[in-house]
């Protein structure tokens, strides 16, 4: 830049006084992490023992040779319904923001 350039100053906007995220005690938050981890940690515990138990329940049927079968066909299945419950949770919420804007929109 040349010394005959102007440059303008640059002016600093003061930050709203509304502000968009929320302040979060720390309690709060080691609440929502908290409950977080429980979730996962009962879905994972879930999954654990009903896989470990359908090896027991094949060979109760004596079909101990298609017990990885059983196994594969459960994991499979819960996690297609896992992908579709929040696929549907997703759009549920997606629609209601849709929704929402909308009416704020035409007030």
């Amino acid at each position: 830049m040349s010394a005959t350039e102007k440059t303008t100053p640059v002016t600093e906007q003061p930050a709203p006084e509304d502000s968009i995220v929320p302040n979060l005690s720390p309690a709060r938050i080691h609440t929502i992490v908290a409950g977080l981890w429980l979730c996962l940690f009962v879905s994972a515990l879930d999954t654990t023992i009903v896989t470990t138990a359908l090896i027991k329940i094949s060979s109760g049927f004596n079909s101990l040779e298609q017990g990885a079968w059983l196994v594969t066909a459960y994991l499979l299945t819960y996690n297609c319904e896992y992908y579709c419950t929040s696929g549907i949770q997703l759009g549920v919420y997606l629609l209601t923001c849709l929704l929402g804007s909308i009416l704020v929109d035409y007030r």
